[in-house]
């Protein structure tokens, strides 16, 4: 079960090598030894994980860096960490050469279009629609294909992601507004 295709592990390795490089080799080896694969697996980009996993994963690394037995809400400062590695997955050290094939596109509105059929290569727990409103603003919408239990960490990290790409073409970082949240436990949209 943990090796279902669901989430590709070029996502748990730009992850595992962020927590590594921010919180230190043997936190990573804890949370890598509690979540039941090897490195080897997980550092190999042709293979996949389930959500059950990186939910696992998810508590994992809460619990080792704030001590909390469970997730926090969304607003705790914990899923700042999240936030962090999307901006650094996009970042020329972590996507290596595939970086300059991006910037290639020619513009952030182009990534921006191309991430539905992207993350589609990557998470098949959730889906992306993207509409353009106008000049330097865009709508992506994501609806969840499965459930999974790694919600805030997603939001946080896709938010990160989404912050980031403009950088890449040397932008400034994009405001992006979470107006509405799958993972809501009261409304959840």
């Amino acid at each position: 079960a943990l090796r279902e295709p669901q989430i590709s592990c070029r996502t748990v390795a730009s992850t595992l090598r962020f927590l590594e490089e921010t919180e230190g080799s043997e936190l990573a080896e804890q949370v890598i030894q509690r979540g039941g694969l090897p490195r080897s697996y997980l550092e190999n980009h042709a293979n996949w994980v389930s959500s059950g996993y990186v939910a696992s994963w998810t508590r994992n690394v809460c619990r080792e860096l704030t001590g909390l037995q469970e997730l926090p809400e969304p607003s705790h400062p914990h899923w700042q960490h999240y936030r962090e590695a999307g901006r650094q997955s996009m970042q020329v050290r972590y996507l290596g050469p595939i970086f300059w094939v991006i910037r290639a596109l020619g513009s952030a509105s182009v990534l921006y279009a191309q991430l539905p059929r992207q993350v589609e290569r990557a998470n098949r727990t959730i889906s992306m629609a993207f509409s353009e409103l106008g000049p330097g603003r865009v709508s992506i919408e994501v609806k969840q294909k499965l459930p999974n239990a790694f919600g805030t960490a997603h939001c946080w990290n896709t938010r990160g992601i989404l912050e980031t790409i403009p950088t890449i073409w040397r932008g400034p970082l994009a405001n992006v507004e979470h107006t509405n949240c799958m993972h809501d436990p009261i409304a959840p949209a």
